[in-house]
């Protein structure tokens, strides 16, 4: 979705715009507005209410109302890879509420880079969502596990199912052996999947890698699962990377004061 609106109604510069909607929060009731004029303000969560009266006055230019416009494709052929789509995650779901937690990571990352340079390891983040060993559960500050689907005759359903089963046993493969404090158990509360902590923490590690990095983890040739599984999994720490890519600017400008609060 594409909306036209005024600036100055969001308290902005300028006056005539149009730009994408990302996401919408329900518990806020915000929705996610992409700037096309990044370079000035950038990805900002806005009220539906206020986005809603800042496409009420008439465009100046035009002399025209305001709209949205849907934009769609007829989506990717089975088995066309070249197709361009948006990556869905079929483990877990991060949510705006879980923003702050995004950006303290963010800032440790951005310190660890300028204190030590190159790629983090599998240690550091290890030691950094378990508190240094010895907590389990605070990695679902960022991540929780996806909704089971309540039908589960459904043959959508059922394939969605498997595929999980697959990307959970390529990380079993490729997981090495935490400490017994923090293996933990699934979080499956609410009617979740069944996800373990550790998890949720391999793949922010994958998320923390460079892109070139990443596929060379999950492409090894000695991993034995599908190449669907592989790229899945990619699909999965791409998505938390763009959640980490895109955490709220003013929280992470605090995140130097939040961090020792972990």
């Amino acid at each position: 979705m594409v909306v036209s609106y005024s600036r100055r109604i969001l308290g902005q510069t300028g006056d005539g715009h149009f730009s994408p909607l990302a996401a919408y929060d329900a518990s806020s009731d915000e929705v996610l507005v992409l700037d096309t004029a990044r370079f000035k303000y950038g990805p900002h969560w806005v009220s539906l209410e206020l986005l809603y009266a800042a496409m009420l006055p008439v465009d100046a230019a035009t002399n025209m109302s305001r709209g949205y416009a849907l934009m769609s494709y007829p989506g990717r052929r089975e088995g066309d890879r070249g197709t361009p789509d948006l990556p869905q995650s079929i483990l877990f779901r991060s949510e705006k509420l879980h923003d702050a937690a995004r950006c303290r990571y963010n800032f440790f990352l951005g310190r660890r880079r300028q204190e030590r340079g190159g790629e983090i390891s599998w240690e550091e983040v290890l030691d950094y969502w378990t508190r240094g060993g010895t907590e389990n559960e605070f990695v679902w500050e960022i991540l929780q596990p996806q909704l089971l689907p309540s039908m589960k005759e459904n043959e959508g359903v059922v394939k969605s199912l498997d595929e999980v089963k697959r990307v959970r046993e390529l990380l079993q493969q490729m997981l090495p052996v935490p400490p017994l404090a923090v293996s933990g158990c699934c979080q499956n509360k609410d009617g979740s999947l069944c996800l373990n902590p550790l998890d949720a923490v391999f793949i922010i590690f994958l998320a923390s890698l460079s892109q070139q990095r990443r596929q060379e983890i999950v492409m090894d040739t000695k991993l034995s699962t599908s190449v669907e599984a592989r790229y899945q999994l990619l699909a999965e720490a791409h998505i938390v990377q763009l959640a980490l890519d895109y955490c709220d600017a003013d929280k992470e400008e605090n995140s130097c004061c939040m961090l020792n609060s972990r």
